[in-house]
């Protein structure tokens, strides 16, 4: 994994240096246990999720080894492991800097050779352009074993511009080059007056354990990249990063909340938090009630809380808490559709400031609005603005955003939840006029076109004059595929849709694949009907109305070779059926199976086909796609080795598509399996 470039915590020479090799640590701990059992797998940590818009694919974020792992969804493996890699805080990293110094001002500064690690607690993925897009929201994570934690702070880590701080003292570092600052220099200079308690990596991104005697630090690394960041999930290349602009636009907006913080240790003794807190946990609320001298060291209270009484600190008086630790961390995240455009709402989780970006353009993201969630705790801590009900969202480690369909209210929102207020607020967005983003009343759907009297003809898609392959008639209106009508491979015999403009014949009137303002495309995301694994099946009706949409019409004129794989289906036309009709008494009866249920009960069919071994064993089905149920029974029926079906509906994620799947059974079947939109049904023989 390291040499992908993916950072692992605590490496398993790292175990046995801190076991077996440092002066501190050798006889206090006893890490054998932990280095048998060791795999590099334990040291990967999944935080969350997020889904392709076609439901194909899972990204799964680890936090502490800032990398996503991209798998696939139907055979359930893990295709790569992509590392996000680190932020440069130099002058060539593309950011204005950052505040690592607790003195009560928002100061960013450039630190050369500095660099931290782009882990994130969150992702989600959405789609722009038929474009799959992920983004990540960035916050710290460490990983321990027992006392030994991958995080050290800048004083406990390196003593001197020369030397390691004794607990470190087997650490080496590489020459420095000809005329430069060695590592341990540069970082003295940069962090040693004023952010002594800055946290450091000893992970395998800073440290090479490859001797575990003498490890060899080989930069400083911090922790989380004090931004959100947009990735092309195809190849996860970050497209956009928003640099400094966290602690920049947040401080501009409310200097009172710039990396300051409300954590779960600012309640009051005796309160429901405090009971339920563990002892060590108590002693930290315990110092936050108490003054010291002076006033503004960590874990000491504020002489007013915000009822003119000592206890914890509002979050006024907090500012810079966070500079010499991870900064604007952000854990609540979401994206989505919200006044016409694409939206993007993050929380820094300990100071409360929201931001919200249209992230319309993926590459160029503009930020909208800042938002600070709990104005009261500008003077209040959290028990004082708790019991006088001015509390906001404090801890917010949840957010979701509501189209105006979804919404409560009737108008786009967007909802939070304050972990440590235990609240849940909801805000309405506004339009620049003031205005609320309202749903326009449902148009009433347009109705579907029937066949005409004079039938239409279906074209083989290959064909490039236009002799008719078979024709569908009057009452023909839910037939989607060539199966009982003409000769096809089953697995390319659903009619495609493909639409043309009005005026045809003409060249280049022809669409396969088309914009959504009917322009000519080329990209296969475009197929008009989708493709292969994402085609869907067509009446003639909904592919009539497909083309309506996009402004365009069904083709009277051959199309063949214009892309989609549309060359191996039988197409749609408006051209009239050429073909006389056979009356249908004169057709011979045909001689169709008969089925039943699959369970034991006689109306049992809800669920997926079982036979011995399980459901999908290798060898005792033949999968197809595209096809309704009348379809798949009918080519179950048609094939000798098909002892049953199952049909199953599937949507791809939240709001997308539906796709038919098709399961022909070759083996006994022995019940059902409950799946939801699964129907089985056993073939029991000719009448």
């Amino acid at each position: 994994l390291t040499s992908l470039g993916v950072p692992l915590p605590l490496p398993l020479n790292a175990l046995e240096y801190f076991d077996l090799h440092s002066a501190k640590t050798k006889n206090l701990l006893d890490l054998r246990d932990a280095r048998r059992s060791y795999s590099p797998a334990n040291q990967l940590e999944p935080e969350s999720l997020a889904w392709s818009a076609d439901g194909a694919t899972v990204y799964a974020n680890l936090q502490p080894n800032a990398a996503i792992v991209t798998i696939s969804a139907s055979s359930a493996t893990a295709a790569r492991i992509t590392p996000l890699g680190l932020k440069d805080w130099s002058a060539n990293g593309g950011t204005e800097g950052l505040d690592t110094v607790k003195d009560g001002f928002c100061i960013l500064e450039r630190k050369p050779g500095f660099s931290t690690l782009r882990s994130a607690s969150s992702i989600e993925s959405f789609e722009v352009d038929g474009v799959d897009y992920l983004m990540a929201a960035g916050e710290a994570d460490d990983k321990s074993y027992g006392e030994v934690d991958e995080g050290k702070k800048f004083r406990n880590l390196i003593l001197t511009p020369f030397a390691f701080h004794p607990n470190f003292r087997e650490f080496v570092e590489p020459p420095p080059a000809a005329g430069k600052l060695g590592v341990l220099e540069r970082a003295f200079k940069q962090f040693a007056a004023r952010s002594r308690s800055l946290r450091l990596t000893v992970g395998s991104s800073a440290v090479d354990y490859t001797s575990p005697r003498k490890p060899l630090f080989k930069k400083a690394v911090g922790f989380g990249p004090r931004s959100v960041s947009i990735y092309r999930a195809a190849d996860l290349a970050l497209v956009w990063d928003s640099g400094s602009a966290l602690e920049k636009e947040g401080c501009a907006a409310f200097p009172w909340a710039h990396n300051a913080e409300q954590t779960e240790e600012y309640t009051a003794v005796g309160s429901v938090a405090f009971k339920r807190a563990s002892p060590s946990e108590r002693i930290d609320i315990r110092a936050k009630n108490k003054l010291g001298q002076p006033v503004f060291v960590d874990g000491d209270a504020c002489p007013d809380r915000g009822d003119g009484k000592p206890g914890p600190c509002p979050m006024g008086r907090t500012v810079d808490k966070r500079s010499y630790k991870d900064g604007p961390a952000i854990e609540a995240l979401d994206v989505g559709v919200a006044c016409g455009r694409m939206i993007a709402v993050a929380v820094v989780k300990r100071s409360s400031v929201a931001f919200v970006w249209d992230v319309s353009a993926p590459t160029a993201p503009v930020l909208l609005f800042t938002r600070h969630l709990s104005p009261a705790s500008r003077t209040k801590s959290p028990p004082v603005a708790y019991a006088d009900g001015s509390i906001g969202d404090i801890g917010v480690e949840s957010v979701s955003l509501l189209d105006a369909r979804s919404s409560p209210t009737g108008a786009a929102a967007v909802i939070f939840a304050g972990a440590q207020s235990g609240t849940l607020s909801l805000y309405e967005f506004l339009l620049p006029d003031n205005s609320r983003c309202v749903s326009s009343p449902s148009p009433r759907p347009a109705p579907v076109p029937p066949i005409p009297g004079a039938g239409i003809a279906i074209l083989a898609g290959n064909s490039k004059t236009h002799e008719a392959s078979f024709c569908l008639w009057p009452g023909d209106e839910a037939v989607t595929s060539a199966i009982g009508r003409a000769q096809w491979k089953p697995e390319t015999s659903a009619i495609a849709a493909q639409c043309c403009t009005d005026g045809q014949p003409a060249p280049g009137s022809c669409r396969r694949m088309a914009k959504s303002n009917g322009g000519a495309s080329t990209s296969v995301t475009d197929c008009i009907g989708g493709q292969e694994s994402t085609f869907k099946a067509m009446t003639y009706g909904d592919a009539a109305l497909k083309c309506a949409g996009l402004g365009l019409v069904l083709c009277d004129q051959s199309c063949a070779g214009e892309g989609c794989a549309y060359n191996l289906h039988p197409v749609y036309t408006r051209l009239p059926c050429p073909l006389a009709r056979v009356p249908s008494p004169s057709l011979p009866a045909p001689r169709l199976a008969s089925w039943m249920p699959a369970g034991r009960a006689k109306s049992t069919h809800q669920g997926a086909c079982k036979v011995e071994g399980g459901i999908y064993v290798a060898g005792r089905y033949q999968e197809e796609w595209a096809l309704g149920e009348p379809e798949c029974r009918l080519m179950c029926d048609g094939l000798t080795a098909c002892t049953a079906y199952e049909h199953s509906v599937h949507e791809a994620g939240k709001g997308s598509r539906e796709y038919w799947r098709c399961v022909l059974v070759k083996a006994v079947v022995t019940g059902v399996v409950p799946l939801a939109k699964h129907v089985c049904f056993v073939k029991v023989g000719r009448p």
